[in-house]
């Protein structure tokens, strides 16, 4: 009885796409390690909230009637905590900063209304949700004083994570069924991020150490798509979020020592 209660409130309460959960701590964790203060910690957590209830949302507007009020309990409650957290942040930063989280908000509205539409798997809708969470980050930069041009670097950056990944999982997840493939799309797309990444780093605007995290990503693709064996949605969702969080970890340590 306890198990069934468990696993009905983890429907309503916790989105069940193992990539949203990465695309979503990744940058919030970027930014917390690279430019950490309590207005950005309160930041992070009203968008990690306005993450979580996504999932409600959308049990509150499908066919469960039965769920509804659960949805609607669950609802209230990430959405009082996010607006608060939110309200706070806006506050006490500049206009400047603010700016990107006016304009994630407006995405992340958006998507959802496509979400409930049903149209999110179309791989150009898919990135809509990390773009406006990789804002956030940016927002962090400049609330911490960073230049416009090393905040904007910052969620370039971002993008060159969950742009190449959305291509690949699709062309990874349509190799697992067997079905025709963009393994072309993906490696291509990987190929410019690197490009762009090392644009970034000539111009000084990131870390030489973030390109070793882009790298990665290039190699992991190359191998995922014509090396290695179909596997499992499973697996690929737990290896995609320790490559994510690789980069996190290679960038971090660039800024932190200035490499």
């Amino acid at each position: 009885m306890k198990r069934n209660v468990w696993l009905s409130i983890k429907m309503i309460a916790l989105p069940r796409e193992h990539g949203a959960w990465g695309f979503t701590i990744e940058p919030l964790l970027l930014g917390l390690l690279v430019v950490w203060s309590v207005p950005n910690a309160l930041l992070a957590l009203a968008t990690f909230l306005t993450f979580l209830a996504h999932q409600p949302v959308k049990i509150f507007f499908s066919s469960y009637k039965a769920k509804r009020k659960s949805a609607l309990l669950f609802i209230i409650g990430y959405g009082s905590a996010g607006v608060f957290a939110f309200y706070f942040y806006l506050t006490r930063v500049s206009l400047q900063a603010g700016l990107p989280v006016y304009g994630a908000l407006g995405m992340m509205f958006f998507y959802l209304i496509l979400d409930l539409l049903h149209w999110n798997k179309r791989i150009y809708i898919e990135i809509i949700a990390p773009a406006a969470i990789g804002l956030m980050t940016m927002s962090m930069a400049l609330s911490a004083g960073w230049g416009t041009a090393e905040s904007l670097a910052l969620w370039l950056l971002l993008l060159t994570r969950s742009i190449p990944t959305a291509f690949y999982v699709h062309a990874r997840l349509q190799s697992i069924k067997r079905q025709p493939s963009g393994k072309k799309s993906a490696l291509t797309v990987h190929i410019l991020s690197v490009l762009l990444a090392a644009f970034l780093i000539s111009e000084h605007l990131l870390p030489v150490l973030a390109l070793f995290g882009v790298l990665n990503l290039l190699l992991r693709a190359v191998y995922g798509l014509f090396l290695q064996k179909a596997g499992t949605v499973r697996r690929l969702g737990i290896m995609e979020f320790v490559y994510g969080l690789q980069l996190v970890f290679f960038t971090v340590i660039g800024y932190w020592f200035h490499f």
